[in-house]
């Protein structure tokens, strides 16, 4: 496509001036360290001065680059999947959102971007990377402990519910530290741990509702078996909320999608990178059956 092709021409030109602001900062850095350290105090300070300063210039220049790559190609390519495409590559969803869900735990440090919107087949749905991080100092060390690395999405559910239900991946205790709702000072009604007939769903899944019955209408036998279907499409740790009448995805891949990395040229492979993170919302609507 002669758009696309002009796009990343044109990016290309960004990326590699911003790279090579990159490298002359390194450069003058490591000079001015050798100045220092051949005792030439004046020139090395001076060179660290201004290489901290080339430094920053260059990282808010990445950053202008990252976010046009989302917002002039990657969103592009999402045009081509989905209909009614929003993507605002700096915001995300709040973390007071993201807290009432009480689908992941939070720590200190939360960040969220690239928030994706659309629609496919009639499903509208809402999606961005979030961060959640634990930051704790001794005094002498700080260690930061990851609980949260992935994407979060909303979808439109096809039945109506006014229950809140958590299905939530056995293995997720690395970003749950424990296997129940969050949070200690509930907002939400109080939950009952279920124990369902598929006992295979039983084993990957703990499932915690408000309303059994509800519960019990949404978790069919065969919406189950889809589940687990899409647990092993997504190949991470999953949580699943119903939630406000809305079907919530918590997946913890450690990756944040469309990144682009200034080292790294525009090219097919990133294109494809694209396309494969774009098809997952798809899979999800087509597996779940959410139309």
């Amino acid at each position: 496509m002669p758009k696309l092709d002009a796009i990343i021409l044109q990016l290309e030109k960004i990326r590699k001036g911003i790279a090579n602001i990159f490298t002359a900062s390194i450069v003058i850095l490591v000079i001015g360290v050798l100045f220092l350290f051949a005792a030439v105090f004046f020139w090395g300070i001076l060179l660290l001065i201004i290489g901290v300063v080339v430094l920053i210039f260059g990282a808010v220049q990445n950053e202008k680059y990252k976010k046009s790559v989302k917002e002039d190609l990657a969103k592009g390519i999402l045009q081509e999947h989905y209909d009614n495409v929003t993507l605002d590559a700096k915001n995300g969803m709040s973390q007071e959102y993201i807290r009432s869900t009480e689908m992941i735990g939070l720590g200190n440090i939360y960040a969220s971007n690239d928030l994706f919107t659309g629609e496919y087949k009639g499903v509208e749905f809402e999606q961005a990377d979030v961060l959640v991080q634990q930051r704790t100092s001794t005094g002498k060390s700080t260690v930061t402990v990851t609980l949260f690395k992935g994407q979060y999405r909303i979808f439109e559910f096809n039945k109506n519910f006014t229950s809140y239900l958590q299905i939530r991946d056995k293995e997720g205790v690395l970003f749950g530290k424990n296997a129940k709702p969050y949070q200690y000072f509930t907002q939400r009604e109080k939950t009952e741990h279920l124990k369902l007939e598929n006992k295979e769903f039983n084993d990957i899944f703990d499932v915690y509702a408000s309303d059994a019955h509800e519960a019990f209408y949404i978790l069919t036998p065969h919406f189950m078996e889809k589940i687990m279907e899409l647990n092993i499409v997504m190949d991470c740790m999953i949580v699943i909320g119903f939630i406000d009448n809305k079907m919530h995805l918590a997946s913890y891949t450690n990756k944040d999608l469309f990144e682009p990395s200034v080292w790294n040229p525009i090219n097919e492979e990133y294109l494809k990178k694209v396309e494969r993170e774009a098809e997952i919302i798809k899979q999800i609507i087509d597996i779940l059956n959410l139309e």
